[in-house]
Formats: structure tokens, C-alpha cells, sequence
């Protein structure tokens, strides 16, 4: 480890990671820091010279893999940490899933003595608690994350909006704050927009930081992207919004962007959507930029994971035949078609693997005792454009952020600064006045109120239906 040169700041702060009296350690600090250089060095030390077990995980796979590139150590979801079942059906009528409890918990704690997670921003109040439920006596948790990200997406409202990372870093005696930024240069007009927005400031511009200013964000995209020279039909380019719907969303763009890249893609298929989302028509083609929108850890036919099966068909789990590369994906990696064969099964570049994804597999339902079919193709989506949530996690070379003042409740502070610090070289912001001011001013407290302001006003509106029904 010590080919790694640190800052005075960055050994203080694995001197305090690594301190065995800590068993909960929470690091912060904005995009460019050096949290995952520390999460390298920290593990590297309490491996080698500690002779601890070790595990590195993230809460997304795009996360995870972000980790492994950069410091060559294995790392996971934190859902395939604690062993997480398949999900079953979602609900027809409103796309709810029905999620699994995880098989690490209190009474089967997990085999290590540390655990490294990475984005502890995004974690929410569901998963923290698991994570710590699953946690050894006298093992050590040490999250590294952003706090002036997004907050994550909650299973069930909450009275308080403050995420689990949040509340530790509040904790006396647990959090580390690292305040000097190394990804981009001390001047990166990046960096400087950056930090801009997160003491309230509107961002001045410069050469690779812009605020483009207009009523029409679309039109205004579209000669944006003729403009630069950068082509964001690559995975190393990304466009970003704040939401799926709308005319600004994901679905919208997505269709646009698809015919401008990709606009005669062969062998083009229509996927395979949930009964709750049969009305979007998701079109993909040899060439086509997606994204995964699930994890789905093993994508094989049932028969196709055991060696040996009882009479009633259920596997003998000790037979079990570990995963393929080909065969798994996970959620928020983004990847190039590159083949789409007769039977509409499709290869995925990631990156890293190439990833074979059928129409449809066998599954087996241990609760029925019975085979059923599950379509992985239903988790893929275009990924020319992804929504800020989507994007958390991720770097990119050059960013687009898209917003208007008719999403306004979907602007904040955080979201423009999760968006915007996704860039490494260049990021552009197609805003108007509008949009601009309320997401410089509206801070994670005011959305958490304004919110609730609107589902109160929501709840007091009563249809005539029920203004009959009232009255009988």
C-alpha cells in the first residue's frame, strides 16, 4: 500500500477508518475527494497487516463495478452480500414489487469482520438496517458516500427526511469529513460549479461548465448535441434528467436520442414490458446504448444451475453450478447491444463481460412447487438518457443535465449536484430562469416539505363518488 501517496488530510482519515475502537465509521466528502482511493487503502491495511476479513460492496451493481475498476479488489452489491432472494411478480395494477427479506440477518451474520460500502448516500433506512442487523458482534461498518447527493428512494414515507448516512454523520465520534478534491484540477470549472451549488450559489461558466438558457430544453438538446464534439451515444457520454415521464423524461428522450444515434439499427425488437408499463413501447437494435434496470443475478434456465434434482424437481442445493459471467446483470450497468439473434435473445457489451439475455428462462417456485417463466428482458431500457437516481453512482467523461420549470418538483440542490459532478471533462446545464433558481434554492428539507404539503392537499380533495357515498 504504500506505493499510494495520501494527503495529510487522507492519513488522517484512514488512521481514523482503521482505528479497532470504531466499530461504525462514516466518511464524507463531494465528488473528487478520494473516498474510493481510501476505500482501497483502508481495506488494503486491515487485509494484509490486520489479517481481517474483508468486504467491499456498494447498493448498486453499477457502483460495485465502478469499485472493482479502480482498485482491482472484488466488491458486490450490498443485496447479493446479504443474500437477497429473486424478487417475486410485481403487482399488475401498480408495478410494486414484492421483495424478499435478505438470509444474512442477526441470526445468520455475515462471515466478515469489516465491511467497506461505497455511495452510502444511496442507501435507505430499509437496507441500512439490514446491512447492520447482518453484521457480526464486534465487526466494524465503514460507509463512504457524498451527503450533499440525492437522498435515496424510500420503501414507505417518512417523517423524517434525513437518510441513514445522514444520521450517522451526526453521530459524535463516527464521521469524517474530507474536504480536498482531487479528481479534476484546484481550477476545473467542473469542480468550481460544483462547489458553487452547494454553498447556494448559482455556477459561473467557464470552458467546460455551461447554463444553457431556454424555454424549449428539447430543441435546445438537440443543437447542443451538434454542436459539441463529444457523441453521447457512448457510455462514456451521458445525458441526464431528473425524471422518467414527463416530456423532458427518460422515455421521451430516449425515443429522440435512439433516432439520432441508432436511427437504422438492425434487427430491431420490441421488449418485453410489465403488465403495469404495457403501454411504453421500448424499441432496442444492434447498436442501441441500454441500461439494466434490475438485478438479476442468475439469468440461466433452472434445470441449467444444478447437477443433481430431487423427484418432486427441486435442486439439491449442494449440486449448485456457479454463475457465468455471460449470465448475470446488474442494476444501472449500462451497455452496447451488439448481437440480437432469431429468437430475440440478446448480447449486451458491459464492458467488462458480454452478457447473453434470453427472451425468457425457467424458474422454479419453491413455494408452489412448481416451473414457471421469467423475462429478463423486461429489466432492459435505453440508456441514452438516464435520470439523475440512475446516474448516482456513475462517472462520465461529458454530462448533459436537462430540467424545466414544469418538473419543478422533481428540482433541488442535491439533484443538480448529483448530476453535474457525474462529469469528469465538461458538463452543460439546458435549464431556464425558472428551473434554474429552484434548484439552486430548494434544498432537501423544502422538497421533503413541499412534498408533504402536496400529499396533504392531495388527501383533502374528495371525488364526487365519494362525495355521494358521504352523503348516503
Amino acid at each position: 500500500m504504500t506505493s499510494i501517496n495520501l494527503s495529510t488530510q487522507q492519513q488522517m482519515c484512514v488512521d481514523f477508518c482503521i482505528d479497532p475502537q470504531r466499530t461504525l465509521v462514516a466518511v464524507t466528502g463531494q465528488a473528487g475527494t478520494g473516498k474510493t482511493t481510501l476505500i482501497k487503502y483502508v481495506a488494503g491495511i486491515l487485509t494484509l497487516r490486520d489479517d481481517l476479513r474483508v468486504a467491499i460492496c456498494a447498493p448498486t451493481g453499477k457502483a460495485a463495478r465502478r469499485i472493482m475498476e479502480a482498485t482491482g479488489m472484488a466488491a458486490v452489491t450490498i443485496h447479493k452480500l446479504l443474500e437477497y432472494g429473486r424478487p417475486r411478480d410485481r403487482d399488475p395494477e401498480t408495478g410494486e414489487g414484492d421483495p424478499t427479506v435478505p438470509r444474512r440477518d442477526k441470526f445468520n451474520p455475515l462471515d466478515y469482520d469489516v465491511v467497506l460500502c461505497d455511495e452510502y448516500s444511496m442507501v435507505n433506512h430499509e437496507l441500512n438496517r439490514n446491512l447492520i442487523d447482518a453484521m457480526p458482534r464486534n465487526a466494524r461498518l465503514i460507509m463512504f458516500g457524498d451527503v450533499s447527493q440525492l437522498s435515496p428512494i424510500e420503501m414507505y414515507p417518512l417523517v423524517n427526511p434525513d437518510s441513514p448516512f445522514i444520521q450517522h454523520l451526526e453521530k459524535p465520534g463516527r464521521s469524517f469529513t474530507l474536504e480536498q478534491v482531487f479528481r479534476q484540477d484546484e481550477d476545473s470549472d467542473v469542480l468550481l460549479a460544483a462547489t458553487a451549488i452547494r454553498n447556494g450559489r448559482i455556477p459561473r461558466r467557464g470552458e467546460n461548465f455551461r447554463i444553457v438558457m431556454t424555454d424549449d430544453p428539447v430543441k435546445k438538446l438537440r443543437a447542443l448535441l451538434t454542436e459539441l464534439p463529444y457523441n453521447f451515444g457512448k457510455l462514456e457520454n451521458q445525458i441526464i434528467t431528473p425524471v422518467k415521464n414527463r416530456w423532458i423524461g427518460t422515455r421521451a428522450l430516449n425515443s429522440m436520442l435512439r433516432n439520432i444515434y441508432n436511427p437504422k439499427g438492425q434487427h430491431a425488437v420490441q421488449l418485453m414490458r410489465y403488465s403495469w408499463d404495457d403501454k411504453v413501447k421500448v424499441v432496442v437494435a444492434i447498436g442501441d446504448k441500454v441500461v439494466c434496470q434490475e438485478n438479476t443475478y442468475d439469468i440461466r434456465n433452472y434445470s441449467d444451475r444444478f447437477e443433481k434434482f430431487d423427484d418432486a424437481g427441486a435442486a439439491v442445493a449442494s449440486s449448485f453450478i456457479p454463475v457465468p459471467d455471460t449470465k448475470w446483470m446488474l442494476n444501472g450497468e449500462t451497455g452496447v447491444v451488439i448481437n440480437i439473434h432469431p429468437d430475440t435473445a440478446m448480447e449486451i457489451d458491459f464492458g467488462d463481460r458480454i452478457v447473453e439475455v434470453p427472451y425468457e428462462y425457467e424458474e422454479w417456485s419453491e413455494r408452489h412447487k412448481k416451473h414457471f417463466f421469467q423475462y429478463p428482458q423486461r429489466a432492459i431500457d435505453l440508456a441514452y438518457a438516464l435520470t439523475t437516481h440512475k446516474a448516482q453512482g456513475s462517472e462520465y467523461e461529458n454530462v448533459i443535465y436537462v430540467i424545466s420549470k414544469t418538473i419543478s418538483f422533481m428540482l433541488s440542490r442535491e439533484n443538480i449536484y448529483t448530476a453535474v459532478t457525474r462529469a469528469r471533462k465538461s458538463a452543460y446545464v439546458i435549464t431556464d430562469s425558472n428551473a434554474l433558481m429552484i434548484s439552486i434554492r430548494v434544498t432537501r428539507d423544502i422538497a421533503h416539505k413541499r412534498d408533504k404539503a402536496r400529499q396533504a392537499r392531495a388527501k383533502s380533495i374528495i371525488s364526487p363518488t365519494a362525495k355521494i357515498a358521504r352523503k348516503q
